[in-house]
């Protein structure tokens, strides 16, 4: 492990050297602590896929590298069957947990760095982010619509109208209402008058009655002048 340790603090300082002498040297000596370290693990800060490629021990700062982006596949509807059955204590045959851990791997996206030195591909997992299900009761519509106003058609629209005044508007709609309202048909001052009149007027009435009645009777009795004999007669 001491000279595990030494490559690590020589591979540190060559880092910092952005020379390509330094960069060859310090790949050599990668690959001296992965041979040293085959049955341990070396520290992700250092050696990990995120910093160097994981074949040559190439830096990524100090190389050219490209990078490509793979879509993760959605895993089939016979796979969460399974999913589900296992959950729910049901054994599963070797195949079947194989196809699970297939579908599980290639559901996440991966990135792919091809570095320029070896020209081998380095794969990245990237965790998706799953969808959040909005509920329809969550769902609250704050935002109140506002209600169109209804458009009034004028119309005495293009026509010149001799508009009258404020003050003539406000007399006008005094008297109408005036007009408008219901009025007592008897009032108490009228039937007082009323009823004096009627007590007063009721003997005139009876004499003008007798008086035509004298006149039609005259009228309508018979003349006794026949002839002009009898008129002479009764003046003399």
């Amino acid at each position: 492990m001491e000279k595990v340790t030494h490559l690590l603090n020589i591979t540190k300082f060559l880092s910092k050297h952005k020379n390509p002498e330094a960069n060859e040297l310090r790949n050599y000596y990668v690959k001296c602590c992965k041979e040293l370290t085959s049955d341990g693990e070396l520290p992700k800060q250092i050696f990990g896929i995120n910093t160097m490629c994981s074949h040559c021990g190439s830096l990524w700062n100090t190389v050219d590298y490209k990078v490509r982006l793979i879509q993760g596949k959605p895993i089939p509807n016979s796979v969460k069957k399974l999913i589900k059955n296992s959950v729910n204590d049901i054994q599963l045959s070797a195949c079947q947990k194989k196809l699970v851990r297939k579908s599980l791997k290639n559901r996440l996206n991966k990135l792919i760095i091809i570095c320029s030195v070896c020209k081998k591909k380095n794969f990245v997992t990237l965790n998706k982010p799953e969808r959040l299900k909005i509920s329809k009761r969550e769902v609250v519509t704050d935002i109140t619509p506002k209600r169109k106003k209804k458009r009034i058609k004028d119309k005495t629209a293009g026509l010149l109208i001799n508009t009258p005044n404020v003050k003539d508007c406000q007399g006008a709609e005094i008297t109408k209402i005036n007009t408008d309202t219901p009025r007592l048909l008897n009032p108490k001052g009228k039937q007082r008058k009323s009823n004096n009149i009627n007590v007063s007027g009721s003997k005139p009435k009876k004499i003008n009655i007798s008086k035509l009645k004298g006149i039609i009777n005259t009228s309508t009795a018979p003349s006794k002048r026949s002839s002009l004999h009898n008129f002479l007669t009764e003046l003399g």
